[in-house]
């Protein structure tokens, strides 16, 4: 009788495994996107617009490492990363030299 309640045990148990795994794996792997990317320089990102361009032009400064930079407000940032996003890009990295890197889908592509 002990042996017949653990063999019973043990193949309802590897069924009960069996189905969860099973379960696992039967989801549908959706294909890793394929994206395309943009890399932009401040400049770039704000040659839309002369009122941005001439702010640029008159905070750019040099510190004293030698290392160019630009202060912006927070309006132009969003107006600007807005605009990009309407275009199907997204942020994904700003590096020390302030290049933006942006990414989209080749789907949607323009």
């Amino acid at each position: 009788m002990k042996l017949t309640i653990a063999v019973a045990f043990v193949v309802v148990a590897t069924v009960a495994a069996g189905v969860l795994l099973g379960q696992q794996h039967t989801a549908p792997s959706a294909a890793a996107p394929v994206y395309e990317y943009k890399a932009m320089s401040l400049v770039e990102m704000f040659a839309h617009s002369e009122t941005a361009k001439k702010k640029i032009a008159e905070i750019m400064v040099q510190d004293s490492s030698g290392f160019r930079r630009t202060d912006m407000d927070v309006p132009d940032y969003t107006e600007a990363l807005n605009r990009l996003a309407g275009q199907g890009w997204e942020l994904v990295a700003v590096n020390k030299s302030n290049y933006w890197v942006f990414r989209r889908p080749k789907s949607e592509v323009k």
